[in-house]
């Protein structure tokens, strides 16, 4: 007896089918408590679907899974947002820091440029 609900390979799939699902849903400004329902929907009719494209016959194995995948799905892009956002504003931070020193440089060189125009204009007057 075969006690595995569904493969990984189809695991894989509903995965990404509930993620994409559930970014196209957002694009339609559905408020965010209701994503988490609507990965669940989404999970279950990818598992359906998955049963039925493999010809199996245990629909609420396929069904079960999917809603499975859907929580696990829903609370990786969750759990995920706090650490993106981290990296997101170091990275920020850092291009941030970047750009100030290019500017500091640009600037110091910039300076050091005209106090030596200035200067060369001093000793041509002071010649003539």
């Amino acid at each position: 007896m075969d006690a595995t609900l569904v493969t990984a390979t189809e695991v894989g799939i509903i995965a990404a089918v509930v993620a994409a699902g559930t970014q196209l849903v957002k694009q339609i400004k559905l408020p965010n408590e209701y994503l988490p329902l609507v990965a669940a929907v989404i999970g279950i009719i990818a598992g359906l679907v998955a049963t039925a494209v493999t010809h199996d016959t245990n629909y609420l194995a396929g069904a079960t899974q999917g809603l499975i995948t859907a929580a696990g799905t829903s609370w990786v892009v969750d759990a995920s947002k706090p650490a993106t956002k981290a990296v997101a504003d170091r990275l920020a931070a850092s291009k941030q820091a970047q750009n100030d020193a290019n500017k500091a440089a640009i600037t110091a060189s910039v300076k050091a440029e005209m106090e030596k125009q200035a200067k060369e204009m001093e000793d041509t007057n002071a010649q003539a």
